[in-house]
């Protein structure tokens, strides 16, 4: 269980449904909220077109 400290706790309601979300924060982590936000959509994005078979490698390569 998180330390009280680095623990929020955050209810959000959908419809008739209201979720209690418990967030914590790792005092050792390296890289932001946004960076992480954007790795994570990127990450889904690349996975995404993966699965469609359209991933191409970007290069400076003219020749490619």
């Amino acid at each position: 269980m998180p330390d009280s400290e680095n623990a929020n706790v955050i209810y959000r309601r959908i419809g008739n449904t209201t979720y209690k979300l418990r967030v914590h924060f790792s005092g050792e982590a390296t890289e932001t909220m946004e960076e992480k936000i954007l790795r994570l959509i990127r990450s889904e994005a690349l996975d995404k077109r993966e699965k469609r078979g359209i991933i191409s490698t970007a290069t400076n390569d003219p020749a490619a």
